[in-house]
């Protein structure tokens, strides 16, 4: 999970627990063993915490376009680091697999294959 976490960029906004990513990665070497542990409790109940399950959706601008219009903006919905942690670990042990198990026409969400001629 920490090579997980180093992919993340600092200065992210946080979930609704207020925790950055530069909180996770100057103190992993407190809380890595007890984050494993504890979402591998996760996935063997199949279920997140009730405060990992909820995410704060804000709108934020699109650039170079005015503020005065809603159409001018766009909704984002801001989870937990420790959530975003432990999909961004899922999703990098399946990105090893996913081209063993996709029939070779099937494109998403396999590296180096697109749609395009």
């Amino acid at each position: 999970m920490l090579k997980s976490l180093q992919l993340f960029q600092n200065n992210k906004y946080p979930g609704n627990d207020g925790l950055t990513v530069e909180f996770y990665k100057a103190f992993w070497h407190v809380l890595g063993e007890l984050m494993v542990d504890s979402l591998n409790d996760f996935y063997d109940r199949v279920e997140l915490s009730n405060s990992q399950k909820k995410a704060i959706i804000t709108l934020i601008e699109k650039k170079d376009k005015d503020k005065r219009y809603l159409s001018n903006w766009r909704p984002i919905s801001l989870i937990n680091v420790d959530v975003k942690i432990g999909s961004k670990a899922i999703a990098k042990r399946l990105e090893t697999v996913l081209p063993n198990i996709m029939h070779y026409n099937q494109c998403a969400y396999v590296k180096g294959r697109t749609i395009n001629l």
